[in-house]
């Protein structure tokens, strides 16, 4: 069973910042999350399994494209 998470809000994923030269993970509820890079881009993405245990991962866009 999933865990519940709190969705993301526009203040929190504005004010997250990278972490020194790492990848940042922010859940946003059951697979999506939304990944900051050590040079501050914030991607969309979602994690999923297919049928033959193999671990994907889609891109959707970055955090901007959907604000500007």
């Amino acid at each position: 069973m999933h865990k519940l998470v709190k969705p993301l809000t526009d203040t929190h994923v504005s004010t997250a910042k990278p972490f020194e030269g790492k990848v940042q993970i922010l859940a946003d509820g059951l697979s999506m999350y939304l990944e900051i890079t050590a040079a501050g881009t914030r991607i969309w993405r979602m994690s999923y399994r297919q049928e033959n245990e193999k671990q994907n991962r889609l891109t959707f866009r970055t955090y901007s494209a959907f604000i500007n």
